[in-house]
């Protein structure tokens, strides 16, 4: 390993890109071997030199340590992965009364209960917010599939079972955490703890500003409500120690921390994401084949930063990467995980499964997500098509779930995956985003020049995402950091994003917007109107 070189590399990368802080642990032949920091933990004077020691938010990351916690529970016979979530708490209710009665443990950690996702990053800072929000708060929110059905990740899942966990132990979460997990595999400095993890030593986020300028982000992140799905803050180092923990099959410091049956079952594959590669969701982490080379990974991200652990337990390999800012992460991880691990470099594509006329028919239909907006599927001149938010798109066979769409030019720009491949199907994906078959239409709605006048205006999310709605000749459009498109109206206060994303706007009694929910998950509140 040239790391000499890796360096070089990273520290132009960071200039290039606006990253203050950035840190790198590798793992190989199952011993840590390298760890170090680069750059520093903020903009400004009091900025130091970041270590591989120093704390950043290492976001979804987090729910690996709580399916961790989950299983320590399971093997103490406090919980079982397969009884009903109300076994345990009673009084949980959603918004649909089956539902309530199917979801279990497991399918919460295999993000497949139904339920929508959800990430506000401020919020209560009491440690009973969890239980409000899971008892009050999330019975209120429509519940998009039957559990067990299909993959829709859902921050939902995890807060959920981190209230569990709470109830049976009479702990708070938090506080299980240090002691199940935190303390078990020597992650001495890991919390959820601010004020802790300032005097430890935290990279702070930054953001860049309507002139371009790059400044601190003026109010940190804290939501106890979200704890259990992404708000830890840990370092390369004791995220080195997690990796570990799976290489070994729940081993750490010469004790079995967790079983191994378990961990396998950890591992085990439980719900299939309809990508062209092997992607699948396990119990708090997810497995992949690269290059022929099976690994386990989760990705991370919470207000600038994000973070991310490749593990590869055959070859006792892995590689862990946090940072403040956007940055190609994986360019990095690949980088040092091609030179660790020897993969075997795939031959050509597989021949593709011949066109099924009959499987076209199936699937002819109009479809509605709640990420992707309306999907249309269409026969045209002996041809399938994808109309998607405007956009058309020829599909070609890959698999016998998964057709590729195609742009003009031929090239494959997305994946559509076919949930059910006997008799109706009543669900697709693009991109492992969900779309239920609409059984009616709605008529496409027509604003008035001043219902979008209404909508305009500046929508952030607190302080990390912002868009700018403009109103003109009759049109909408969005001004965020990709750009500027125009949006589609779909029903009242609802409009399609021809990529990716829906606009929902929630209209007060005089007729203006104040809020719009983003892709129905992101909250933006108005900030100014023009």
């Amino acid at each position: 390993m040239n790391y000499l070189a890796l360096e070089a590399w990273i520290e132009e990368e960071m200039r290039t890109r606006h990253v203050p802080g950035l840190a790198v642990a590798v793992i190989q032949e199952g011993e840590l071997v390298y760890a170090r920091g680069f750059g520093v933990t903020g903009l400004g004077e009091q900025a130091v030199p970041v270590t591989a020691d120093t704390l950043f938010r290492v976001g979804s990351v987090t729910k690996q340590m709580t399916a961790i916690l989950i299983l320590r529970l399971v093997e103490a016979g406090l919980l079982d992965l397969d009884r009903p979530v109300i076994d345990y708490l009673p009084e949980f209710r959603l918004s649909d009364a089956q539902a309530t009665e199917a979801i279990t443990l497991r399918l919460l950690l295999a993000h497949s209960s139904g339920l929508i996702n959800q990430a506000d990053h401020y919020g209560s800072r009491d440690p009973q917010g969890l239980r409000r929000y899971v008892l009050h708060e999330i019975s209120k929110l429509p519940v998009w599939y039957v559990p067990g059905q299909v993959f829709s990740y859902s921050n939902n899942n995890y807060n959920i079972a981190g209230l569990i966990a709470e109830t049976v132990t009479g702990c708070s979460y938090d506080d299980l955490m240090q002691e199940y997990v935190f303390d078990a595999l020597g992650m001495s400095r890991t919390t959820f703890d601010p004020l802790r993890a300032m005097g430890l030593g935290l990279a702070m986020p930054v953001m860049r500003g309507g002139d371009g300028e790059w400044s601190p982000l003026p109010v940190f992140p804290e939501n106890t409500v979200n704890h259990p799905s992404f708000f830890a803050m840990s370092s390369v180092r004791d995220l080195a120690h997690l990796a570990l923990f799976h290489m070994h099959r729940g081993q750490f410091g010469g004790r079995q921390v967790v079983r191994a049956d378990l961990v396998d079952e950890m591992h085990r594959p439980q719900q299939r994401n309809y990508y062209t590669s092997r992607l699948a969701a396990g119990l708090g982490i997810f497995s992949n084949v690269r290059k022929g080379v099976p690994l386990l990974t989760h990705f991370g991200d919470i207000s600038s930063y994000s973070a991310d652990i490749i593990t590869v337990p055959t070859h006792k390999a892995a590689v862990i990467v946090v940072n403040n800012n956007e940055f190609p992460i994986y360019d990095i991880l690949y980088k040092i995980l091609d030179q660790l691990v020897p993969g075997t470099e795939a031959t050509g594509d597989t021949d593709a499964p011949t066109e099924d006329r009959e499987l076209w028919q199936r699937l002819v239909g109009v479809y509605y997500g709640p990420f992707c907006g309306q999907l249309e599927i269409a026969v045209e001149e002996e041809q399938l098509i994808l109309r998607h938010n405007g956009t058309r798109r020829a599909l070609r066979r890959h698999a016998d779930d998964l057709f590729a769409c195609l742009d003009e030019e031929g090239t494959h720009v997305a994946t559509l995956g076919v949930v059910a491949n006997e008799g109706d199907i009543d669900i697709v994906t693009v991109n492992n985003n969900f779309a239920k078959r609409l059984n009616r239409v709605p008529k496409r709605w027509e604003p008035t020049a001043e219902q979008l006048s209404a909508y305009t205006g500046t929508y952030a999310h607190h302080e990390i995402v912002s868009c700018e709605i403009t109103a003109q000749e009759g049109r909408l459009s969005v001004t965020d950091e990709h750009g500027t498109v125009e949006l589609a109206p779909y029903r009242e206060h609802l409009f399609l994003h021809p990529h990716f994303g829906t606009y929902l706007f929630e209209v007060e009694a005089d007729g203006q917007a104040e809020r719009l929910l983003w892709s129905h998950f992101l909250p933006m509140k108005r900030r100014e109107t023009p």
